[in-house]
């Protein structure tokens, strides 16, 4: 049963280092503490999915609507660590703050020393689906050894973005990426900027874990500088539920057009939205990517044991998938068993893969792949 608020006074209780002006602005309230015509449910779901805290409960008390959270720690050091027969070992440290001034924003940063030289800083204001404007800005380079090209490369780049939000559903993205790529061993020095506008289309009834609903997104990126390029992706997942089973179907394509260099070609595996497959040695290249995916879902449990459940909140569930692509010509099909997580920590999917190219292999990554 939904229960439906009609203009009532808000009362936000246990933040600490989260400014109540943040969660007014996440559930939709006005400058008064007021909130008109929405649902109790969603104004749950709303702070649930902003991944700032560990617990959130929602009462309705006489006229007043009671929001209680409990936070995270939000300041979390770890370790880098990178290693590799055919590299070596590469060590670092990096630092994370997922709630900067209070406002949600992402403040970040790491360096990494070894066989693989890089560091990176990123910040970025939230950029949540029922936000209307967000930005975002980062700098780093990069120095590695690239087993997909079997080149040594050293990349640096500097980038803005820019989300607004269009109408009810529909949000825009665009970005300016400035990027040097120089092999001295290959007499490669490029230097040219990335410029994209990719639009998201997203009906989902919740992003941790989908019931039912879709997202699509579809993109076009301009390279210009030493050579112009042209690159379309699009991709879609949509999420059917049938009494406690989820059906999950993803789609994605992407296509370069013109001459780019090769470090620019999409490669197939080891990329978050390819096969579930690990990572393997040898990759694949090419202009043209295609995959298609199955997925079966049915929730085990909505809530967390009470020795985790102290700490996080979430659930988790076991699912069937089978995941099918290609580059240019070259196919491959996976099928697995895994134990989808939905936590407010984010979503994770580990599990078992069968590839008809690599074997069994593990996956741990994201439980939807387009965000």
């Amino acid at each position: 049963m939904i229960t439906v608020i009609f203009a009532y006074y808000v009362e936000v209780l246990g933040n600490v280092r989260t400014k109540e002006s943040f969660v007014l602005r996440v559930i939709g309230a006005d400058t008064c503490k007021c909130v008109n015509d929405v649902p109790l449910d969603l104004i749950k779901k709303r702070i649930e999915e902003t991944q700032l805290f560990r617990d959130v409960k929602v009462d309705l008390i006489n006229d007043t609507v009671y929001i209680f959270l409990k936070e995270f720690w939000y300041i979390w050091p770890y370790p880098v660590i990178d290693y590799s027969f055919d590299v070596g070992l590469s060590l670092g440290l990096g630092v994370i703050h997922t709630n900067f001034r209070g406002n949600g924003e992402n403040l970040s940063g790491y360096f990494m020393m070894g066989a693989r030289r890089s560091w990176e800083i990123m910040w970025n204001t939230p950029n949540y689906r029922f936000f209307k404007n967000s930005v975002g800005f980062g700098i780093g380079s990069s120095g590695y050894y690239s087993l997909i090209y079997q080149i040594p490369i050293h990349k640096t780049w500097v980038e803005g973005v820019y989300n607004t939000k269009l109408s009810e559903n529909l949000r825009m993205q665009l970005k300016i990426r400035g990027v040097s790529v120089k092999s001295d061993s290959f007499g490669i020095e490029d230097i040219f900027s990335e410029n994209s506008v990719i639009v998201f289309k997203d009906t989902r009834d919740w992003i941790l874990y989908p019931q039912r609903g879709y997202t699509l997104k579809s993109g076009i990126y301009e390279y210009f500088g030493n050579f112009v390029a042209r690159k379309f992706e699009f991709y879609y997942e949509g999420f059917k539920s049938l009494n406690d089973l989820t059906f999950v179907i993803f789609g994605g394509y992407t296509h370069l057009f013109g001459y780019p260099p090769l470090y620019l070609l999409p490669n197939f595996m080891g990329t978050d939205d390819a096969l579930r497959g690990g990572i393997p040695k040898r990759r694949v290249v090419g202009k043209t990517r295609y995959l298609v995916s199955f997925e079966m879902r049915k929730v085990l449990a909505k809530e967390f044991p009470d020795i985790i459940g102290r700490f996080v909140s979430g659930g988790f569930g076991i699912s069937v998938f089978t995941d099918f692509g290609g580059v240019d010509t070259t196919m491959g099909i996976s099928i697995g068993l895994g134990v989808p997580i939905f936590s407010s920590l984010g979503g994770y999917l580990p599990a078992v893969v069968y590839n008809t190219r690599y074997g069994f292999q593990t996956y741990i990554g994201g439980i939807v792949r387009i965000k």
